[in-house]
């Protein structure tokens, strides 16, 4: 699996997306360096069609959801790894800074294969995921 975080590493490599830009209303680099702190050491999320929040820190969310359905783990190093590169990405003036629809700021975003909760060894689960300021 993709990623250099420790911790556990269910998903492959991600996509992302870098859309529309008002660094004022997104989440702060701070806020998501601080989630991301909080979150080491092994830990895992399954996730489903249910969209939800994975982890979050003051203005900072880490969301995903599996939109064709099935379920997925997502670990920890998966999303440390995801919001060190959108940081590195997208950071500006202290805030990481893409903005989306859904009535949300969307800092970045992507989607990627993760492992199979239902099935070990079975065919990986498409998720997408999100990291928003809401």
């Amino acid at each position: 699996n993709a990623g250099n975080a420790a911790g556990c590493n269910d998903c492959g490599i991600s996509t992302f997306v870098a859309l529309s830009t008002d660094p004022s209303q997104n989440a702060l680099v701070t806020d998501c360096q601080q989630m991301i702190a909080n979150i080491q050491g092994d830990q895992e999320w399954t996730v489903n069609a249910n969209n939800r929040v994975i982890v979050s820190y003051g203005s900072c969310f880490f969301n995903a959801v599996a939109p064709n359905g099935g379920q997925a783990n997502i670990g920890n190093g998966d999303v440390i790894d995801l919001v060190n590169d959108s940081i590195e990405m997208f950071a500006k003036n202290g805030y990481v800074s893409v903005k989306g629809g859904y009535s949300q700021t969307v800092t970045s975003a992507g989607t990627m294969p993760c492992d199979n909760a239902e099935v070990a060894g079975a065919q990986q689960v498409q998720i997408d995921w999100t990291l928003t300021s809401t």
